[in-house]
């Protein structure tokens, strides 16, 4: 039986923002949340500035890199160069820093030069609103400073504990993933409960130790070297583009679990969303929540909400266990003009 816990009080309210062209300064400290929040933005937008990038690249035959595109619109592009200047003053003049846009992919079909120029100029605004990449840098620091209770992790820890999991002495080779990994400092890292943790990223702020890399690009094991023990996945679901994409990577996460046996130590999942996907979305609940992990082979162990996130432990029970004709559709739940439109959908 699922045991939870919850600790009692009202989500506070966002602070009004003040709109003004000054750029916003390098956050000197920033809430664990709004840290993550950041840095999820940071990866948008740096990842659609690649792609429009390589795309203009190849329409203008000639290399544009970070080093030198506005130099080569300025000389050689000057219609475009007023564009993008045009749309980056905009949205340097309007954005409001402390609303946080939807993450969606930028697409390049269809799109007309003059249509990625702009684009760029407001990806190049937004980045100068927020701080700039001192900024970014800044909060993946803060973002999982466990003195500052931004370690989502600790719960995680508290819980193998708290349940005995993971603590026989035979069990010295448990392997984690930890995607959307901040820090090699947390405690997934720290604990010594695993012989490897494999760290993934995005935009990696520790070459080297956590990896640069897509999760969803990651091929399916054919190895069971390659498999895991424990999958970690905090604050990583709510910045997938869309729901379809969302529904994707929680079935690519069941291709990474050892195949659960009475004599080996149980295939884990840690998962972490911000509370309000679950407590105030139209199309989402923690029902909702329940109806999907069950049809994925997941039995919960422990749930807990803090005022700010939804915290699970689940259980993957196996292959046997999945249900592949499966489907989960965007469907109105709750009413009300104040609720977002997070929600995952399995096709």
């Amino acid at each position: 039986m699922v045991q939870k816990t919850k600790r009692h009080g009202l989500l506070s309210k966002a602070s009004k923002s003040i709109t003004s062209s000054v750029p916003a300064k390098r956050p000197s400290s920033l809430k664990p949340l709004r840290a993550r929040q950041l840095i999820r933005r940071f990866h948008i937008l740096l990842k659609n500035k690649s792609h429009i990038l390589g795309e203009l690249s190849r329409r203008f035959g000639m290399q544009l890199m970070d080093e030198n595109y506005e130099t080569v619109l300025k000389t050689k592009k000057k219609n475009m160069y007023k564009e993008y200047s045009k749309s980056k003053e905009k949205i340097e003049s309007e954005l409001k820093v402390n609303k946080t846009p939807s993450t969606e992919d930028f697409k390049l079909d269809g799109q007309s030069d003059l249509q990625l120029i702009s684009k760029l100029g407001e990806i190049d605004g937004e980045i100068k609103k927020r701080g700039g990449l001192d900024a970014y840098q800044s909060a993946s620091t803060q973002g999982q400073d466990s003195k500052r209770g931004g370690d989502s992790s600790k719960k995680l820890i508290e819980w193998l504990n708290e349940l005995g999991l993971y603590q026989n002495s035979s069990q010295s080779d448990l392997t984690a993933i930890e995607i959307g990994c901040l820090s090699s400092k947390n405690m997934i890292s720290t604990s010594k409960i695993f012989k490897e943790v494999t760290k993934l990223d995005l935009n990696s702020q520790e070459p080297g130790t956590i990896l640069q890399h897509d999760f969803m690009d990651r091929p399916i094991p054919k190895d069971p070297s390659e498999r895991f023990n424990l999958v970690s996945c905090s604050l990583v679901v709510n910045f997938v583009p869309n729901p379809e994409l969302r529904g994707e990577m929680m079935k690519h996460i069941t291709q990474f679990f050892h195949t659960p046996s009475s004599n080996s130590p149980p295939s884990l999942l840690f998962f972490v969303l911000p509370l309000p996907c679950i407590s105030n979305s139209r199309y989402f609940d923690n029902d909702q929540m329940e109806h999907l992990m069950k049809n994925l082979g997941f039995s919960c162990l422990k749930f807990y909400e803090s005022n700010k996130l939804a915290y699970w432990l689940y259980e993957w029970k196996g292959n046997k266990y999945v249900n592949n004709k499966f489907t989960m559709k965007k469907k109105e739940l709750h009413k009300g003009s104040k609720r977002n439109n997070f929600c995952i959908v399995i096709k």
